[in-house]
């Protein structure tokens, strides 16, 4: 076999798999970009964390509308718009953007009626948000590029794609709220066995 027409003979062999991967790769990005506008448009901001299992207010941002509604850490979250809270779906906003809602409250054995407003979120919390899904694009693109220089050692096509997987299970833990512990879980084990 010539020499010199060898490397084009396997450029020729593997360029549907590096395609094929190249799209693959393109299709992870698409998503992470809907992600990050759905993170935008699904999860409006109002300051107020609370523990979903008790109900309980855990923090309330500083200039917030929470805190601007009254709201302190301690309180109990029993109804949103005479719903009871323990009825909404998971992953569903207290308060739906641009829009009020009145939440009532059990506070030192008293209830009050606190009305709670909802807004784009400020610069810094929608970069918090997005935490994820910028480790997310990272990893994807990290692992592409190891891919990429040794694309036929099974390890490295083992590590691109649970890497592949993690960065889903990131923007997937992003927007839910169900899938948000195990998705970091689940990165941190693949991140772990291929390093």
């Amino acid at each position: 076999m010539n020499v010199f027409t060898e490397p084009k003979l396997l450029r020729n062999q593997h360029k549907p798999f590096v395609l094929f991967f190249i799209y693959l790769i393109s299709f992870v990005l698409m998503g992470l970009i809907a992600a990050a506008v759905l993170i935008a448009v699904r999860h409006p901001y109002t300051g107020l964390v609370w523990e979903q299992t008790s109900n309980m207010v855990v923090e309330v941002d500083a200039d917030s509308p929470a805190e601007a509604a009254g709201f302190q850490p301690g309180d109990k979250l029993l109804t949103v718009a005479g719903q009871a809270i323990t009825s909404l779906p998971d992953g569903q906003p207290l308060v739906e953007e641009n829009n009020a809602a009145s939440i009532e409250v059990l506070r030192a054995g008293k209830t009050l009626v606190l009305t709670l407003s909802a807004e784009f979120p400020p610069t810094n919390e929608f970069l918090k948000r997005l935490t994820p899904l910028f480790v997310a694009v990272c990893f994807a693109l990290f692992s592409f590029g190891i891919w990429v220089y040794q694309p036929h050692d099974w390890r490295v096509i083992l590590f691109w794609a649970f890497n592949q997987l993690g960065a889903a299970g990131l923007t997937f833990g992003t927007l839910s709220n169900l899938g948000y512990l195990w998705s970091t879980r689940w990165f941190g084990i693949t991140l772990c066995l291929f390093s």
